[in-house]
């Protein structure tokens, strides 16, 4: 029996399998000392930043907050680009990752109230040469909303493109048939897609007629004073960017998605700054209102419960309860990057953490700086009181629901892989994955009526066979099928993709 090696959890998150983590709350009060909630003396946060740096070896961070309109502290610490002895500042220019998200959200409002689209259009009605499709077969009927709020059945997805390599970024046409396939019915379930920003991405240059980044720079980023942002490196932007590094502190090489709506951004902490006073209806100092706050407050409500104290918008996370305050956010993680971008609507406040490794200091130190503007955030960490820090209750107890025998089918791109799954109940499983050997399923969860695990096995698609990979799946339980998709992950080294298909599989042995 094949025997599949294990992601590392760090991994999984940045995958966007897993959310990642915060810190425990009485090791970060104790850190900053409860004195700092609520005054405005940052020195403990410079120290606590200073020493996550040394410890997790990450070359710069770049933060801000703002409150009750007003920038209070912005700066950058260590080296944005070592090679080039650039220093970090506020005004560095660093790749934001999935902090692009509200940035695309904030597109579509404005599309929206142009009226060159409907939320509640389907997104095929503006859609041309490429689709989006039932199982790879029908079209899909989800609508942009969905979309937004990753709602709309769409699978895991994110793929990566190193200029160093020898694989070249699709046409967005390409990715959407191949990738924009339907696995779960549009507002059954949340499932957080990458893909689904790409197709959003592709929608603002068919509504608009404009090139994405084009729009991106004259209706949000000029309007709202945001000169240190661009979709990708701007020449502009000269040598105020950021570099990314990887885990041993190499340079890592510039890279392209299939899913820039989702991923492409880069900004500053001072445009981060100003783009999340606008979102709490604080419109900067020479700057337009270019939506309503009717508009912005609607895309700050819960649209899908992503888990326990979670929810999403559109193009913003909810977390209802962060030790007394509600928290409206994103966070971004990819090789080379670790960002967030938190308000505080209640308190009329910003944080933005922006650093240029992937690590796990990011919470931590936005935390921090929450505890310097809201008064009681420190004292009720330290007293247990935490924000939700993962999906949702995840566990084995449970998976007796999904014990037997499954039969059934991974319909890729290029062909359909018959697929066999036998669950025990007790956490374990036996996967038989085309004609390969049967293989253990490893890392069995149960996770708000779905099951997820990995396991050794190849998709014999063009793209999948470029890198080495195991083989993730995630399904929900509807009656006698599971539905859902088995994901390429391609997670060694530059963790260069997570590509899904969709699975659909049959109970044929009833549980004991």
């Amino acid at each position: 029996m094949r025997k599949a090696r294990l992601i590392p959890t760090a991994l999984l998150a940045g995958a966007g399998l897993l959310l990642a983590g915060c810190p425990g709350p009485s090791s970060q009060a104790q850190a900053l000392g409860q004195s700092t909630a609520g005054s405005q003396d940052f020195d403990a946060v410079r120290t606590l930043i200073e020493d996550r740096m040394e410890a997790f070896a990450i070359p710069s961070v770049a933060v801000g907050v703002a409150h009750e309109g007003e920038i209070l502290w912005e700066e950058g610490f260590g080296w944005a680009d070592r090679e080039r002895n650039i220093r970090a500042t506020e005004h560095t220019a660093y790749s934001v990752a999935s902090v692009t998200k509200p940035i695309t959200a904030t597109a579509i409002a404005l599309l929206q109230e142009e009226g060159k689209l409907g939320l509640d259009d389907p997104a095929n009605d503006l859609l041309r040469s490429a689709r989006i499709t039932v199982r790879g077969s029908g079209p899909s009927r989800a609508t942009i909303r969905e979309i937004l709020s990753h709602t709309a059945g769409l699978p895991l997805h994110h793929h990566f493109f190193f200029e160093d390599d020898e694989v070249e970024r699709p046409p967005m046409e390409v990715t959407i048939a191949r990738y924009g396939v339907q696995v779960t019915e549009p507002g059954a379930v949340y499932n957080y897609s990458n893909v689904g920003y790409g197709i959003l991405d592709h929608l603002i240059e068919e509504a608009s007629g404009k090139d994405y980044g084009a729009f991106l720079r004259s209706r949000i980023f000029d309007p709202l004073g945001m000169e240190r942002s661009a979709l990708g490196k701007n020449p502009s932007m000269g040598a105020k960017v950021a570099a990314r590094y990887d885990e041993a502190g190499s340079p890592l090489p510039d890279y392209d998605f299939d899913h820039r709506g989702a991923s492409a951004v880069y900004a500053s902490v001072h445009d981060l700054l100003r783009f999340g006073l606008f979102h709490l209806g604080r419109t900067p100092e020479e700057a337009e209102d270019i939506l309503p706050r009717s508009v912005l407050k609607e895309m700050q409500t819960p649209h899908a419960p992503s888990a326990e104290g979670r929810s999403y918008g559109l193009g913003w996370a909810v977390v209802k309860d962060d030790n007394g305050y509600v928290r409206v956010e994103h966070t971004g993680g990819m090789p080379g990057v670790s960002t967030a971008l938190r308000l505080y609507p209640e308190e009329d406040a910003v944080v933005v953490v922006l650093s240029n490794s992937s690590n796990p200091a990011t919470g931590p130190i936005a935390d921090a700086l929450a505890g310097v503007v809201l008064t009681d955030y420190l004292r009720r960490m330290g007293d247990g009181g935490d924000a939700p820090t993962g999906e949702g209750r995840s566990s084995r107890q449970g998976s007796t629901v999904f014990r037997g025998e499954w039969e059934g089918e991974v319909k890729t791109w290029a062909g359909t892989i018959p697929m066999h799954l036998t669950l025990d109940g007790d956490g374990g499983g036996v996967v038989r994955f085309g004609g390969e050997p049967p293989t253990e399923l490893h890392g069995l969860q149960v996770l708000d009526g779905r099951m997820s695990g990995q396991f050794a096995g190849t998709i014999p698609t063009e793209d999948a066979l470029t890198r080495e990979h195991v083989i993730h799946v995630r399904l929900w339980k509807e009656g006698d099928q599971l539905q859902g998709f088995a994901a390429a992950l391609a997670w060694r080294g530059r963790n260069h993709f997570a590509l899904s298909s969709p699975a659909l599989l049959q109970r044929n042995v009833d549980p004991e």
